[in-house]
């Protein structure tokens, strides 16, 4: 019960060490070197300027919202683990882990440390663009209620006026070949394309390049593959029994612990926080927590002579 222990202890300050960090991020002018300050340069000299500056905030809103969410799902995969002498879940803890995992990729692929601005601009505006459509969407089949009038012609007009600024804000909006959807957008005449969809799986993979196949490890259990629920199940001649694996718990512990230390770095960077002390405990935590799963997995016949973090994720077709 110790390695759970440490586990949950580990996901509580993570989730303390990163949310102390937004707060710093959030605060005070960022340097005139900052990704975030040249970003701004950038934009005041821009075409459509004001406009542009406009859907960059909303963008960098979102971001932080989906930050926030990262710290929030690592605090409560904390909380799950926080009594392990009482109760320990079976499959729970996957779900919390992958929301912030995916959340953490959204945020890397967002922030594009490393990137010029205009591909922030338009990895942004397509983010909003397809959050603003799935909402559409989703609203256009509720129906009203004794507790509320139905919502789709208000998140319409919400995705329409959000269409009308990304066209004020001369950004190209590319359809499809049918002409009946918004496939990509072109900050720029002749540039890239930035496409509304992207796949959670290709932007883990990207983010979590020490990590090969997490997603699709933590997605099997929460969407109920059979091969994903296995190791937790027992089963005998005349019954079959579920129990939680600690190395299953761990398997979701690890990679929150990083989507945690990921985000941070990643907004860190953004507004030219550099080398700050908390990088460096979510990173250390992080390691530290990996070590431990080893030691865990070499003493109760896990694992031997391998990184358990990673063949764990191999192991499954």
């Amino acid at each position: 019960m110790e390695f759970l222990t440490r586990a949950g202890r580990y996901c509580r300050e993570q989730a303390d060490e990163l949310q102390t960090l937004l707060a710093v991020v959030q605060e005070g002018t960022a340097p005139y070197a900052a990704p975030a300050t040249q970003d701004h340069r950038a934009l005041l000299a821009a075409l459509r300027s004001a406009d542009r500056r406009l859907l960059a905030s909303q963008a960098v809103v979102a971001g932080l919202s989906l930050a926030v969410s990262v710290a929030d799902q690592v605090r409560w995969l904390g909380a799950l683990l926080a009594r392990p002498q009482q109760a320990v879940p079976l499959y729970a803890h996957a779900s919390l882990a992958r929301s912030a995992v995916e959340a953490a990729a959204l945020v890397v692929h967002l922030f594009a440390d490393g990137q010029p601005w205009d591909v922030r601009l338009g990895r942004g505006v397509a983010f909003l663009l397809a959050d603003a459509d799935a909402a559409a969407s989703g609203a256009a089949g509720i129906p009203g209620n004794p507790y509320m009038s139905a919502p789709g012609r208000r998140v319409q007009a919400d995705r329409d006026r959000l269409r009308e600024l990304v066209r004020q804000a001369r950004i190209e909006m590319v359809l499809n070949k049918t002409g009946n959807l918004i496939k990509s957008i072109r900050v720029r005449p002749g540039g890239p394309e930035f496409p509304l969809v992207t796949k959670a799986a290709k932007l883990v993979e990207q983010a979590f390049p020490d990590m090969p196949k997490v997603y699709a490890l933590l997605s099997a259990v929460v969407h109920g593959m059979p091969w994903g629920l296995a190791d937790s199940m027992r089963q005998g001649h005349r019954e079959i029994t579920w129990g939680s694996d600690p190395i299953n718990v761990a398997g979701s512990v690890l990679p929150a612990l990083a989507a945690a230390a990921y985000t941070g770095r990643t907004m860190a960077r953004y507004r030219g926080i550099v080398d700050p002390p908390s990088i460096a405990g979510l990173l250390h935590r992080q390691q530290a927590f990996d070590k431990a799963m080893q030691r865990f997995g070499q003493a109760h016949g896990v694992v031997a002579g391998v990184r358990p973090t990673i063949a764990r994720f191999l192991e499954q077709p």
